[in-house]
């Protein structure tokens, strides 16, 4: 790493959402889409997989912040969701698109690779395949090099795990991938040399809104276009969701596809685990002139924490607690006994749809907890929390404020690229 990247990297933090495809932090966007119908919310704390600060070591890859500030060779990973930003342009191969193998009843689809002298990572997901498996590469020498199982992550009968190894690997457009336990299943592989870019407005279509940019990097697979969205914007917060999977009580606020003639597109997931920065959409044969992509609002998160301490009414109390997580004024209205062993506070974010940032939810830090939300616009309304009888005082700390930033940020995609052959 030159002295340069050093001195730019001591000025800029970098954010939670580096790596966010490899993180198992998508389960982060799968429990915010799988609210009940009351609208109540578990808390559930997002988890890193380990490869995270193996890649920050390990290979240079940047968040977009971070390229904004240094200007470098740029070269994107699909399927993995990474900009990869060198001093100079570095051989590096990628995987194009998703290579799928049906096995038995069973399928199992290679979402991205990528390949260089310092790293090489591998995305893979299954449905009815036995999860835990192994995963080796056989390079064009014939070699066999096992990779390391950084995450996985399962749910109702599938998995999706990412796959690393630190170091080079002799490789060249062909190799196959060797997925491991009672039976190997042999995947075909063909990979291409990285495209390199010299800003990340020569990567796709951008938007810029409020100080949030984001390019949606289309890419033709088969009869769909995958998007990718990568993004520019202040470092003091993280984007967890692009619009992409209904939010509750938003459903109408929910990113869209149309075309020129005002049809809409169905958004897609190729499986069943929820991806907060990639879609699909698939295409049609008639004539199109253009396809346009809206996001009417994005989902942040901020990294501000505020503690407080209250009493615990026998009954219940009024509150006029006042306090700000980030820039978002917040309010303590009242505090209730439910049961002996269970405590609600209500809560007021001063929620208005009129206002172009709007504080949605936050969490209290390392205490399980439920929260109710607004049946009809979604904002927190009280947590209810466990504590032990006979307490009556509790030190709460509050915080990841959670934002709703409203756009639209619009994208109209060149629709020569994507056209249907007649």
């Amino acid at each position: 790493m030159s002295n340069e990247i050093k001195r730019q990297l001591d000025k800029i933090e970098i954010p939670q959402e580096l790596h966010q495809r490899v993180k198992v932090g998508v389960e982060h966007a799968k429990s915010e889409a799988k609210a009940n119908k009351r609208g109540m919310f578990k808390n559930r704390k997002i988890l890193s997989a380990s490869i995270a600060a193996i890649l920050l070591f390990s290979a240079t890859f940047f968040h977009t912040e971070v390229l904004a500030a240094v200007k470098k060779a740029l070269q994107f990973v699909p399927g993995i969701g990474l900009v990869q930003e060198d001093d100079v342009p570095m051989e590096r191969y990628i995987l194009q698109n998703p290579v799928t193998m049906n096995v038995g009843n069973g399928i199992v689809v290679v979402n991205g690779l990528m390949v260089d002298e310092k790293m090489t990572i591998v995305e893979v997901e299954a449905k009815r395949i036995p999860s835990k498996q192994t995963l080796s590469i056989i390079n064009r020498d014939g070699h066999e090099i096992k990779l390391s199982d950084a995450s996985t992550i399962t749910s109702s009968g599938e998995w999706k795990a990412t796959y690393w190894h630190d170091g080079p690997i002799n490789i060249s457009e062909e190799i196959q991938l060797v997925l491991g336990g009672n039976k190997k299943i042999v995947i075909p592989i063909t990979l291409e040399k990285a495209k390199t870019y010299e800003s990340l407005n020569d990567l796709g279509e951008v938007s810029s809104v409020r100080g949030v940019e984001i390019i949606a990097i289309p890419q033709r697979v088969e009869d769909k276009v995958r998007v990718s969205f990568v993004s520019q914007h202040p470092k003091d917060f993280r984007i967890d969701q692009y619009g992409i999977h209904q939010m509750y009580a938003r459903e109408e606020k929910s990113l869209s596809v149309s075309d020129n003639k005002g049809r809409e597109y169905a958004v897609e997931q190729v499986s069943g685990f929820l991806d907060p920065s990639e879609f699909y959409f698939t295409l049609e044969k008639d004539d199109v002139e253009r396809y346009v992509v809206e996001i009417p609002e994005i989902y942040v998160s901020y990294s501000d924490e505020k503690q407080v301490r209250l009493d615990i009414p026998e009954d219940e109390a009024t509150l006029d607690v006042h306090f700000t997580l980030s820039e978002f004024p917040v309010r303590l209205t009242k505090i209730k006994r439910i049961e002996d062993n269970k405590v609600r506070l209500y809560v007021d974010v001063n929620f208005t749809e009129q206002t172009n940032k709007l504080l949605h939810n936050f969490r209290i830090m390392e205490l399980s907890h439920m929260a109710k939300m607004n049946e009809d616009s979604g904002e927190v309304l009280y947590f209810e929390f466990a504590i032990e009888p006979p307490k009556n005082k509790v030190k709460l700390t509050f915080g990841e404020p959670q934002v709703l930033i409203k756009g639209p940020w619009t994208f109209e995609l060149p629709v020569g690229k994507y056209k249907l052959a007649e």
